[in-house]
């Protein structure tokens, strides 16, 4: 009765008591339906990329709660060959620009210097540190807030140099409206890859991962 369980799966049903079984089921777990994983798979590219002079990024758009965090955390917990580091940020709500670059300071591990809190001094400190770190890629979750503050223009600049000063991708990380943002300008449509996560609609993909979750959890899809 338990042969399609998974290994893990099954060892959890026969070793673990009720309660136990019940925090097992509530585990985030990776489902790789085809939009997670190909957005995955344009997240490690764009890591795993030579050299180039003219560097792409991706960008992964979709409605609240549907995912997009997860793929973020798959794709910064699996191992890579690459030397040059990956910095994850998430851009507040509404930010100026000098919060904007305070927050990338940090994302880099370092502490914004407090005796100089002007735009300028910010905005060089960023430059200094991307130049000494040489990330690889750079992550904006929540992007669209970017876009929406009164930093909207710098911020469209700093991804417009990303590639050519600094070799880097960027990877930005939104709901519809990021989406829009970036179909209506030609540059940025062009520099990024689009890996939309839709809302969950019923048919053969939706079918498939009940199927996979009910192998892996020892349940039957619904």
């Amino acid at each position: 009765m338990t042969d399609h369980l998974s290994p893990r799966a099954r060892l959890q049903l026969e070793t673990l008591d009720t309660e136990a079984r019940c925090v097992a089921m509530e585990e985030m777990r990776w489902i790789g339906y085809p939009a997670a994983a190909q957005a995955l798979t344009a997240l490690s590219k764009v890591r795993e990329r030579g050299r180039s002079i003219r560097t792409m990024g991706v960008a992964i758009c979709g409605p609240y709660r549907n995912g997009k965090t997860m793929v973020t955390d798959k794709f910064l917990r699996t191992a890579t060959v690459q030397v040059r580091p990956t910095y994850y940020f998430q851009v507040p709500t509404a930010a100026s620009w000098l919060d904007f670059l305070t927050g990338m300071i940090r994302a880099m591990g370092r502490v914004p210097d407090t005796t100089q809190r002007t735009i300028e001094r910010r905005r060089q400190q960023v430059e200094d540190l991307l130049s000494e770190y040489e990330p690889r890629v750079f992550i904006f979750d929540d992007a669209h807030h970017g876009f929406s503050g009164t930093g909207a223009k710098d911020f469209h600049t700093l991804l417009r140099v990303m590639g050519q000063r600094w070799d880097m991708s960027p990877v930005l990380i939104g709901d519809r409206s990021l989406a829009a943002v970036i179909h209506a300008d030609g540059e940025l449509s062009t520099r990024l890859v689009n890996c939309p996560l839709r809302r969950w609609e019923y048919g053969e993909d939706y079918s498939s991962t009940a199927s996979w979750l009910s192998c892996r959890c020892g349940g039957n899809p619904s």
